[in-house]
């Protein structure tokens, strides 16, 4: 194996964080080639065309999520390795990401060193921060976990909900009726067993889903 992973795509809708990432990376892999997608489609159109060491993957993206991205890299493009870099610590996310498999997830903001982390990740094929280990002891394999299965439309929706959007925009912004996005809400309010919009928010939050 290389010593260094020679390729990186940074796979985040917000461009200032995948510019942030490339900085701080590039000072310790210097020779690296780096690529970065703001959707979890274009990341797979990038996986197809080159070959990456090392995927950094936002959880919540437009068109195509973690949720619904991951388990394709996984499949398609099993020698990459795999970072997921969230904003949010939820217990429900971390611990279905880690059952699926996932190289490492990494908090923004953390004070660890990002470039150790890959180095670790690349030598050992695993690295998961205190906070992460703490969180998921004792319960990674529990049977008793349980995900809400929620579809990439529901997904986004309760994101737009969140920026405070309104149905007729996210109608717009998905390509779908506004009665299809009222019927959508009021589905996602019984599906998550929330009462209004602000529950239905704060679920959103402790579930990793924004």
């Amino acid at each position: 194996m290389k010593n260094k992973p020679s390729s990186f795509l940074l796979a985040d809708d917000h461009p200032i964080v995948a510019v942030g990432l490339k900085e701080v990376l590039e000072q310790e892999f210097t020779t690296s080639k780096f690529y970065t997608a703001r959707t979890g489609q274009e990341a797979l159109a990038v996986l197809e065309q080159h070959p990456i060491d090392i995927l950094f993957l936002d959880v919540s993206m437009p068109a195509l999520d973690a949720y619904g991205a991951f388990p394709a890299i996984k499949k398609q493009y099993p020698a990459t390795k795999v970072i997921l870099y969230t904003q949010f610590m939820a217990k429900d996310m971390i611990l279905h990401f880690l059952q699926q498999g996932v190289n490492s997830i990494l908090f923004k903001g953390e004070t660890d060193d990002i470039c150790e982390v890959v180095e670790q990740v690349w030598a050992t094929g695993k690295w998961l921060p205190r906070s992460v280990l703490e969180l998921a002891e004792g319960q990674l394999y529990e049977k008793s976990f349980h995900k809400l299965p929620l579809g990439e439309n529901e997904r986004n929706i309760i994101k737009h909900i969140s920026e405070g959007k309104s149905s007729k925009e996210i109608a717009t912004l998905l390509h779908l009726g506004e009665n299809t996005i009222n019927s959508y809400r009021q589905n996602l309010l019984k599906k998550t067993g929330t009462k209004n919009t602000d529950e239905l928010i704060r679920y959103a939050f402790d579930s990793g889903l924004i």
